[in-house]
């Protein structure tokens, strides 16, 4: 809580616009480096892998090396994060997001391994604690994607299924390949829910705060 935002009422800072994912690789530079050159370094980093992150996920979609590279280059120095990087270091801080989008691909797929999933859940809860604005952008995607790779399996479910007495009880083995994918989304979203626990408690404590 600080009096001097909006004062005199005041407001709280959990849901703050601060950058706690940058602030975790902040501090171990600030012992060597002013405060200046590492936000200057978050910048530049920000800046390179984003475009790695672009590269690999065009990549993962099947873009080809060159196309890739193109994605990569024009999400690097799109003008939308070269305008946020005058002081808005959340919002410039784009690389968590596409690289939770990745691993998120990666984790979907058959016979991915569970590294994907952790990579994914720690990619996604260092995009949310840099700028909590991208959670509800990455929420939105994956229930896209659920959406379409759900509603695809329930067509072919229903294509597929037989017309006899014993449909009913068949049904359950058109869904196997469901079940590690459930797997995958459940210690995906733990992963989240326990890194995030911090600012979901602090958001519940305002809600009741101001109810």
């Amino acid at each position: 809580y600080c009096p001097l935002v909006q004062a005199p009422e005041g407001l709280p800072l959990a849901l703050h616009s601060f950058s706690s994912g940058n602030d975790l690789i902040a501090f171990p530079l600030l012992w060597f480096l002013d405060l200046t050159q590492v936000y200057n370094l978050l910048l530049l980093l920000g800046c390179a892998l984003s475009g790695l992150a672009a590269y690999g996920f065009a990549r993962e979609m099947g873009v080809g090396r060159g196309g890739a590279l193109v994605a990569g280059l024009i999400f690097a120095f799109a003008p939308q994060r070269a305008g946020r990087m005058r002081g808005h270091l959340n919002l410039a801080t784009t690389q968590w997001l596409v690289l939770s989008l990745w691993a998120f691909l990666r984790f979907s797929k058959r016979g991915s391994s569970f590294t994907s999933v952790l990579w994914g859940g720690v990619c996604l809860v260092l995009a949310v604690a840099s700028c909590w604005y991208w959670g509800p952008y990455l929420l939105l995607c994956a229930a896209l994607w659920w959406g379409v790779h759900g509603s695809s399996r329930l067509a072919y479910w229903w294509k597929t299924m037989p017309v006899t007495g014993t449909a009913v009880r068949n049904w359950s083995s058109h869904f196997p390949p469901m079940k590690p994918l459930i797997t995958r989304w459940l210690i995906w979203g733990g992963i989240a829910l326990v890194g995030l626990s911090p600012l979901l408690i602090a958001a519940v404590e305002i809600g009741r705060a101001h109810v």
